[in-house]
């Protein structure tokens, strides 16, 4: 009896979805709405997220898929299935087999190797498919599948599916049935409709005879009256329209000078300013006049005439066009017409005894009037002369005038167009120049006044011009130059010297603290975003001030003075403002000079390595060496990297120190390869992000390293923090590089940046060389044994070995030491070696 239960519960939500199927043949207002209905009862009685419906029609053999939902291809619509696949697939089967199916596991193949099927849709691991059968005819299928395993079909839900598709099809006629009979019924309607239509039109001609009759009266009260012509032709196309579609409606006539007008003229195509006086040509108009007769023109007819070359094919074509001839003193002067340009408007013959006798009234109307209005004309011909004269005097003088200002104007444009920037509309370098050396000049009369000159360079504008185009950049531009202008007085001036450069001359400007406030205006201006292409982009800039005096002669002097400054305030840090001074011109002349006994250096060949070895702790076994660059000067003495890797990396110089490095760095790996142990030795070069960006120095570093057939881990590349943690573009594909030849990565000056965690996630470190800030601050202060332990735990716990850098004294060797530092390199451990001295140490 507990069995029953469920039984009788499964037995009441089958007769549940009949009864709400069979509801739907009042609910559904057509095929499209019903089966989305089937599907939601179907899927009260089994899983059916994947159900689709095809109907079969018999007369064109086609199969119609009128609704489907599958999860395994949601884009798929009834739409996008052709008949053709359904005939060759699981459907088309089953509409030829007549019987229910239900496909599992190698079913499919069984039936596509027997060439039953041709065309499988998505694989799915049941098939359920039920045919709608009417009178033991097929007329369509319901089918349901499974892609999950945790949804499978068995014969209960054949069972089912079939005992419900009975219940569908039942209803689907009922569907059907009720179109069929609204169809029928509209048809009757339609019917009574056209009875009734007839009716109309009958009472509709006996109304038009009493009309026609009221109208050529009064068209023959008009043609006898006297009053205003174009008041007449207004009062002609009213009594037209009582009878006929006149909305299109003009009347033409030939003037003194046999150019065909149109005194009157309404049209739905054509404004009246474009009936325009012209010359007869092949037009309807000039045919009627020919003719001399009405006439009416149907589409038909004017085509004829076109291939005839009676007519020609220009102008608006017409459906109907009806006109007659007005005749005056037995010549044809004119033309009087309707047309229509919709097939339900249709002229009819007996139209033209309407136009007939309309064209005969207006012809003695403008008879009687012929001679009053050549009085008229010629007086109006004369009036006209006269006002067509003055008005060509006052249109020449004000051609004259117009030439005046737009040369006054142009010449306006030119001169500040030469003084100003394209771009911005701020002053440009030429006009900036000319104030400053004029400014210059008023100094010796005016020594009294202080005059200051801010340069200004922006932050991050090559990388914005670069990543977001030039559009952006210029957009950019455009908006620092407002800013600029509104932190200002009217007396200063603001140019673009160009690029992302711009000076401020200040006028009178009594303290430096009042130059130094409005540059913090500045600054915090520029600090703002700005909005470009609908985001928010962040630039900032950097400031040099140089005060003016007597002693500048040029105001190229001046610029670069607060160039320097400026570049001063940039190695500072971002958002700066520096005054210039002397001291300024001097370090100046010194970094030059630093540069260029540089470059000669590197040509020369005077860069030289050296070898700092890395220990193991505390045994002080030798591990690795880290290669420096070192440059005797002139004189005695080294200058150590720090000294010139400043300079080196301003003048692009440090490429070729790197490349340097590398192939020594190479090069010894592979003289020393026969002296290493069991644990080989590396050796690690210090690369910049400006050689890590280079491809030729990339190419060289490979080649380097596959031409002395390298073992991966011998040569490791050091690369600092705050490289890594600044975007640079290409250098993630320069590391990856490095990692394919079997190059190693050492992160230097470990825990220097603010973003070592996210640096250690993203890439993969073969070692971490901590900076030699920790070690000066074991001794220098009370907290700096903390900082060390932190690092050391970071290392450890990433399980990546650390390496103390820059031991110096004995209680920093014993304070990484004590605190489990496994290597250490350092002047106290061992100073920087020769490469002969370094060989020296791999045989000890």
């Amino acid at each position: 009896m507990d069995d029953q239960k469920p039984l009788m519960g499964a037995k009441d939500v089958l007769l549940d979805a009949l009864f709400d199927i069979a509801e739907l043949s009042s609910e559904a207002n057509d095929l499209a709405s019903f089966f989305p209905m089937v599907h939601r009862i179907i899927g009260n009685l089994l899983p059916a997220e994947n159900f689709y419906v095809a109907l079969y029609h018999e007369f064109d053999d086609t199969i119609e898929l009128v609704y489907m939902v599958d999860l395994a291809d949601p884009d798929m619509t009834p739409g996008s299935v052709s008949s053709q696949d359904l005939h060759r697939g699981l459907t088309g089967y089953l509409l030829r087999s007549g019987d229910a199916l239900l496909l599992s596991g190698d079913g499919f193949k069984q039936l596509a190797e027997k060439g039953e099927i041709a065309h499988i849709g998505p694989d799915s691991l049941d098939w359920l498919g039920i045919p709608l059968k009417l009178d033991h005819k097929i007329i369509g299928a319901m089918v349901v599948q499974s892609y999950d395993a945790s949804t499978r079909y068995n014969e209960d839900d054949k069972q089912l599916l079939t005992f419900v598709a009975r219940q569908v099809v039942n209803t689907l006629e009922r569907i059907r049935h009720r179109e069929l009979l609204e169809q029928q019924i509209m048809e009757r309607t339609q019917a009574l409709h056209e009875s009734n239509q007839l009716l109309r039109r009958e009472v509709q001609e006996r109304k038009r005879a009493e009309t026609f009759q009221s109208v050529m009266l009064h068209l023959s009260e008009l043609a006898h009256s006297d009053g205003d012509p174009q008041d007449f032709y207004v009062q002609v196309h009213d009594q037209v329209s009582r009878l006929i579609d006149a909305r299109n409606f003009y009347i033409a006539l030939l003037d003194r000078k046999q150019l065909l007008t149109f005194p009157y003229f309404v049209d739905q195509h054509q404004h009246q300013l474009q009936a325009k006086a012209r010359k007869p040509g092949k037009g309807l108009t000039e045919y009627l006049m020919r003719n001399g007769q009405a006439v009416l023109v149907t589409r038909k007819v004017r085509d004829e005439l076109i291939q005839k070359g009676i007519l020609d094919s220009e102008g608006t074509e017409a459906f109907h066009w009806l006109g007659g001839p007005l005749v005056v003193d037995g010549q044809v002067v004119g033309a009087l017409v309707v047309q229509s340009y919709d097939e339900s408007n249709r002229y009819r013959r007996e139209d033209l005894e309407l136009i007939s006798f309309v064209s005969r009234s207006v012809s003695e109307a403008l008879s009687r009037r012929r001679h009053r209005e050549m009085l008229e004309a010629a007086k109006r011909e004369l009036e006209a002369k006269v006002t067509e004269r003055t008005r060509e005097l006052e249109v020449a003088n004000g051609a004259l005038r117009r030439q005046m200002q737009e040369k006054a104007a142009l010449a306006e444009r030119h001169r500040f167009d030469a003084m100003h920037d394209a771009l911005t509309g701020l002053a440009n370098r030429a006009f900036f120049t000319t104030q400053l050396n004029r400014v210059l000049k008023s100094l010796s009369r005016y020594p009294n006044r202080r005059y200051v000159v801010a340069f200004i360079d922006l932050d991050r504008f090559k990388i914005i011009n670069d990543s977001m185009g030039h559009l952006a950049g210029d957009q950019l531009l455009k908006q620092v130059a407002q800013r600029l202008q509104a932190c200002i007085r009217e007396t200063d001036m603001v140019a673009r010297l160009g690029g992302d450069e711009f000076v401020i001359l200040f006028d009178c400007v009594q303290h430096d603290e009042d130059v130094a406030l409005v540059g913090q205006r500045i600054i915090n201006a520029l600090h703002q975003p700005f909005e470009i292409q609908e985001q928010q982009v962040f630039s900032g800039c950097s400031l040099g001030v140089a005060h003016l005096s007597r002693r500048y002669k040029d105001a190229s002097d001046v610029l670069r003075d607060a160039d320097t400054a400026m570049y001063q305030a940039k190695s500072r840090g971002r958002g700066q403002m520096v005054f210039f001074d002397d001291t300024m011109r001097e370090n100046l002349i010194s970094r030059f000079s630093l540069q260029n006994a540089l470059r000669l250096a590197v040509e020369s060949g005077q860069i030289f390595p050296a070898f700092q070895p890395i220990f193991s702790l505390p045994g002080r076994k030798l591990h690795g060496f880290e290669l420096l660059a070192r440059w005797p000067r002139a004189g005695g003495g080294e200058l150590t990297p720090e000294l010139f890797l400043e300079a080196a990396e301003e003048t692009g110089i440090i490429v070729d120190i790197d490349t340097l490095m590398v192939r020594q760095a190479c090069r010894q790996l592979s003289l020393w390869g026969h002296q290493l142990t069991d644990q080989p030795l590396f050796v690690s070069v210090n690369l910049s992000a400006r050689s890590l960006q280079n491809s030729a120095f990339m190419k060289h570093l490979v080649e380097q390293v596959r031409e002395h057939e390298l073992t991966p881990g011998q040569l490791m590349v050091e690369i600092r923090e705050n490289v890594l943690i600044q975007p640079s573009p290409g250098l993630d594909e320069a590391l990856n590089a490095l990692k394919e030849v079997g190059v190693g990565l050492i992160l230097d000056h470990f825990g220097a940046g603010s973003a070592t965690l996210s640096v250690l996630m993203q890439h993969h470190f073969q070692a971490l060389k901590m900076s030699p800030h920790f070690l000066r601050q074991v001794t220098e202060h009370e907290r700096g044994q903390s900082l060390l332990q932190s690092v050391i735990a970071v290392s450890r716990y990433l399980k990546v070995p650390l390496i103390a850098h820059g031991i110096e004294e004995e209680n920093q060797l014993q304070a990484v030491q004590s605190m489990g530092c496994a290597y250490g390199q350092g002047e106290y451990l061992c100073q920087p070696l020769a490469t002969a001295q370094a060989e020296l140490m791999l045989c000890a």
